[in-house]
């Protein structure tokens, strides 16, 4: 279904989607709907000071020997709420003091400066959100393992996390945001944009590159009938590389689906678009265009059981890595102690390789801890934006040891196989720590880390770190 086609030195013109954009500007007066969360005004402010030393920082595959650090946290919070708007506002950076393996004085500098807002106003039948990041760190000092944890320590790990060893910066910002109107209508739009950048400097990883990505969408939504809904869905992509080929690429996706309801516990939908992908890469000279298009779709059957979903899934789309199919089967089960879901599936590219792919979360609360499972296999963009397989395991359990103290172990496990550069690379972490609450607002925490990196062709790198750390938060209610 898909075609390629090339073409030598020569432009194209970009469409003006930007004019998507002009929707995220208008939002229609009307009654409010109430938050959940309390109203009123909260601010924040926490202090952390934390000692370690650490073998190899940087995970280079020669240590440079034990360095010791000493890092002081400061971070500041504002959230606002009242019954139509909610404003979240973080703040926050680090002083390093830092002394090499010899004992002698390597400076102090601040690093990891942070900058994280999100905004939401609710009108009758429409919501806006904003959202936007700020984040420049230090390669040595980033933490796969614990600085990329979203809600619940879900691992949401960056497309470059392969090349995260060594040292040089890292500046990552972005900006979100959605427009919903008809949210409850019979006829509904939904406009959305994105626009985030990574930036590099004085790196010694030989594969990062900066990149900018910019996405525009908008999604018609049409209540056919009671149980049937239709939509029509437009993207617009662009990513840039300043990479040594000078990528730039446009993809387009043109795509109508519909959602049914064939009986009060079973739901189908169908979805049927085409999707386009222009790249541009200048080879020995030559700046020349590759085309990959055709034809996307999906299915997707879900059955509600008395303590879960399952489903049924089968979908195939269309990029600048060419054509894939994913067939998927999921459950999902609430247990008397906590829950679980998992998938298994096959996913097909056009080079004709299968590969396997699912996922399982598992959360078991015990009498006196925790425990929490997260493994996935999926095909997702690496570095450079081509597609690679990537595993992840993240184990984590916390016992109670007493009313103001618990003990923590969490295993990390990350496979990073590139298929175009034939290159494999693992990132591991095993860690172990001791937390205590001092007073109601002060914590200790001390602990110790193992990590380990290998790539294929190369020498392996582990480290270990060892570290404490004390900390208090203030909290007020103007």
């Amino acid at each position: 279904m898909a075609k390629r086609s090339a073409s030598g030195v020569g432009g194209r013109v970009r469409p003006a989607a930007a004019l998507l954009l002009a929707g995220l500007v208008a939002l229609p007066a009307g009654n409010a709907t109430a938050q959940e969360a309390p109203a009123g005004l909260r601010l924040t402010l926490d202090l952390d000071q934390r000692l370690e030393a650490d073998t190899n920082p940087g995970l280079a595959a020669s240590s440079p020997g034990t360095g010791l650090l000493a890092t002081t946290g400061l971070s500041f919070g504002l959230e606002s709420r009242t019954r139509t708007q909610s404003l979240s506002l973080g703040l926050s950076s680090r002083l390093r003091l830092r002394n090499d393996s010899d004992g002698n004085d390597a400076g102090a500098s601040i690093d990891d400066p942070r900058l994280r807002f999100s905004y939401t106003l609710d009108a009758a039948r429409a919501r806006l959100t904003l959202r936007g990041n700020y984040r420049k760190s230090d390669i040595a000092f980033l933490r796969p393992e614990s600085d990329f944890l979203g809600p619940g320590g879900v691992l949401m790990l960056p497309a470059d996390l392969a090349d995260l060893y060594g040292s040089g910066d890292r500046l990552s910002w972005g900006m979100q945001g959605t427009l919903e109107l008809g949210r409850d209508a019979p006829l509904g739009l939904i406009l959305r944009g994105s626009h985030d950048v990574l930036d590099y400097s004085a790196t010694t990883a030989p594969d990062l590159f900066d990149t900018t990505r910019t996405r525009l969408g908008g999604t018609l939504r049409m209540r056919l009938s009671p149980v049937t809904e239709g939509r029509l869905v437009f993207d617009y992509n662009t990513y840039e590389a300043r990479d040594a080929e000078l990528t730039d690429r446009i993809t387009t996706l043109y795509s109508f689906g519909i959602s049914h309801d064939l009986s009060r516990a079973m739901s189908l939908e169908v979805s049927l678009g085409y999707s386009r992908s222009e790249t541009d890469k200048t080879i020995g000279g030559v700046r020349g265009t590759r085309t990959e298009d055709g034809i996307t779709g999906g299915l997707e059957l879900t059955l509600a059981r008395p303590n879960g979903t399952a489903s049924i899934g089968i979908d195939h789309t269309v990029n600048h890595n060419g054509e894939r199919t994913e067939f998927t089967l999921a459950r999902s089960i609430d247990l008397p102690a906590g829950q679980a879901s998992a998938s298994i599936g096959a996913s097909t590219g056009n080079n004709g390789r299968t590969h396997l792919i699912g996922a399982l979360d598992w959360q078991n609360e015990l009498p006196r801890g925790i425990l929490t499972v997260g493994l996935s296999r999926a095909i997702t963009p690496g570095t450079d934006d081509d597609d690679e397989l990537q595993t992840r395991l993240r184990i984590s359990y916390t016992q109670e040891l007493g009313p103001v103290s618990n003990l923590a172990l969490t295993a990390t496990h990350v496979v990073s196989d590139e298929f175009l550069a034939a290159t494999k690379v693992q990132n591991t972490a095993l860690g172990i720590s001791y937390n205590h609450s001092l007073d109601r607002n002060w914590t200790m925490t001390t602990g110790y880390t193992w990590r380990r990196r290998a790539e294929t062709g190369q020498a392996s790198a582990t480290g270990h770190t060892v570290f404490v750390s004390v900390g208090r938060r203030f909290s007020i209610r103007p």
